[in-house]
């Protein structure tokens, strides 16, 4: 497969000819300053990061450095004949960001579903790569690195790869992967210094119709692995399946694999976030684990989002709560479930983020919602509105948190007539205080 490198976008950015960066004031003193909950107040305003000249931007991903200050974004933008994979980056927390440009150009072949990670201060991203008609290849790319494939020993079909990086500097790759409509849950872990990535193995064969969305989080000593998928246990049922795994030299040894959503008929494309408490000693080190998914009842028009809740690094779960009591829609055109995301911070506040619309609502076009919880998801606050895009369609967020307590949070808005291709990607970030407007007199 031919393909050329294009130059990266290198953290020189300000220095007179590199690349400029492209200013987008989040506005701190025209912050959205509704409460929501009693640790994030408020949402700065959206911003148009992707500026795609097609209207062509989708499946938005995004990391943040430790610091909260570096924050890479990607998505998939077809800007000519196929779509291909761009990133942009600000280094300034959110308030400006860089020109975008494409990491990698793939000649004849679309680039879809990116899944990005900060490895240290470098970004790295995997996607899946359409080669024949609905055949998918995973790659990925590193910054100033060469683009490499992560081999398989069979056809994939859309792949929907998802990275995690380890604190020990190894990466962890997990994908759906098979013929037809039957895909297992698959795996691989480059590690630290190699130059390519192992041959990815099946961590789970499908049950009846499939695996797939997997999402994988590291422990923080880069020894345990955690991964959640979807799983087509039927013609119209579908649950929600967790299982970890033990590094032991180059393998990872996985336990047997447990259904979080037991008794709930549709449950789909799940995410998982880990936290450590630093104060934790000795038995009460272990992590705590937090999940959501979506919930469809009785289809596209009634949807809610489920969290699980695990206090001692996954051997127990909480009963699956629902974030918001009041329930969604999505659109039957794509995608047609709420794709909840989840990110934690650094005092164990966990943050969920989705999109839909209310059933009871005016006009059927969806927002993007974010809900925070202090009490490892006991109680929600209520849901806030950050794309506030009344009558457009705002779906699929991306949600990360830095040591800052700062929620970062992208997602794809309608920018055309297409419903399936016309999106920008846009980005807004929270504030930890509460906004205080002046006092005008007359």
């Amino acid at each position: 497969m031919a393909m050329r490198k294009v130059s990266s976008l290198a953290l020189a950015i300000l220095v007179v000819g590199g690349v400029c960066l492209m200013h987008l004031s989040a506005g701190y003193t025209r912050a959205w300053a509704q409460e929501v909950s009693n640790f994030w107040h408020g949402w700065t305003l959206p911003v148009n990061v992707s500026q795609s000249p097609t209207n062509a931007a989708t499946w938005p991903t995004l990391d943040v450095a430790q610091d909260g200050q570096m924050i890479y974004l990607a998505w998939s933008d077809r800007r000519e004949t196929f779509q291909d994979i761009y990133y942009t980056l600000s280094i300034d927390g959110g308030k400006s960001w860089a020109i975008s440009q494409p990491a990698v150009v793939m000649a004849g072949s679309d680039s879809l579903r990116p899944s990005l990670v900060i490895s240290g201060t470098t970004p790295v991203i995997a996607w899946a790569e359409a080669k024949l008609g609905l055949s998918h290849a995973t790659w990925q790319w590193a910054l100033g690195k060469d683009v490499v494939q992560v081999p398989n020993t069979r056809d994939v079909l859309s792949s929907a790869p998802c990275l995690a990086w380890g604190t020990d500097g190894d990466l962890h790759l997990a994908l759906q992967g098979g013929l037809g409509t039957q895909p297992d849950m698959l795996y691989s872990r480059r590690e630290v210094g190699a130059t390519g990535w192992p041959t990815a193995t099946v961590v789970f064969t499908h049950t009846a119709s499939g695996s797939y969305n997997p999402s994988l989080v590291v422990s923080d000593d880069g020894q345990m692995v955690h991964l959640v998928w979807e799983e087509s246990v039927g013609a119209v049922e579908s649950q929600v399946y967790y299982v970890r795994g033990q590094k032991s030299g180059q393998d990872v040894l996985w336990e047997t694999p447990l259904s979080l959503s037991q008794g709930i008929t549709r449950s789909v494309r799940p995410d998982i976030a880990l936290w450590s408490d630093p104060a934790a000693e000795g038995a009460e080190a272990q992590p705590s684990l937090y999940v959501v998914w979506g919930e469809q009842v009785g289809g596209f028009d009634t949807q809610y989002v489920r969290y699980t809740y695990s206090g001692d690094g996954g051997t127990h779960w909480s009963a699956p709560l629902r974030v918001d009591a009041r329930p969604v829609s999505a659109n039957n055109v794509a995608p047609t479930y709420v794709t909840p995301a989840l990110a934690v911070g650094p005092s164990g506040a966990v943050c969920a983020a989705w999109h839909g619309f209310r059933p009871d609502g005016v006009v059927e076009a969806e927002e993007v919602y974010v809900s925070c919880s202090t009490d490892h998801g006991a109680s929600w606050g209520t849901p806030a509105n950050v794309s506030r895009s009344p009558g457009v369609i705002s779906i699929r967020p991306a949600l990360a948190i830095g040591d800052d307590g700062i929620l970062q949070l992208a997602w794809q808005e309608l920018a055309g007539a297409d419903p399936k291709a016309n999106y920008q990607i846009y980005y807004a970030h929270s504030l930890p205080y509460r906004v205080l407007f002046p006092l005008v007199r007359r």
